[in-house]
């Protein structure tokens, strides 16, 4: 590889870093654990929903699921309920204080998002989103990659 692509991967793999670190910083500060904002984004869009419908959806185990999910409700962020049908699963809730967690992780996600774009033109910003689209085709073989709907960069 030369010098000028691992730089590049170099950089990405730093801001990749630094954004990581920030998501964990928000996540402690919200009183959340690092991969719960959207397990806890997923109930609040499909109340009601399974912890198998969460963990097909965000392509993780079902065991990393029944953890959040357990954390988050000894936090209060959730309710768990009996299914009328089926004793053996639960229906997953958010509660209100859930809902206001996941909002102020939102916000502040949102404000770590703004500054780090601060400092970009829209026209810079139309042009890194395309080049980012080349080097994802790039990585996925020009396959398109179905990522469950989970990253929104519209």
């Amino acid at each position: 590889m030369d010098n000028q692509a691992c730089g590049i991967t170099g950089r990405l793999l730093k801001l990749e870093l630094l954004r990581r670190c920030s998501l964990r910083r928000l996540c402690v500060c919200c009183g959340l654990h690092y991969g719960q904002p959207p397990v806890l984004q997923y109930i609040i869009n499909n109340d009601g929903c399974t912890q198998k419908e969460i963990a097909d959806f965000l392509g993780v185990t079902a065991a990393s699921i029944a953890l959040s999910t357990k954390r988050l409700q000894k936090s209060g962020l959730i309710t768990k309920q009996a299914d009328e049908n089926n004793l053996r699963r639960n229906r997953l809730s958010a509660t209100e204080k859930g809902k206001e967690v996941l909002e102020a992780f939102t916000e502040q996600n949102k404000s770590f998002n703004e500054k780090m774009l601060s400092g970009v033109t829209d026209d810079e910003k139309r042009q890194l989103c395309a080049l980012l689209d080349k080097l994802i085709s790039g990585a996925a073989d020009g396959k398109d990659i179905d990522l469950c709907g989970m990253i929104d960069y519209k």
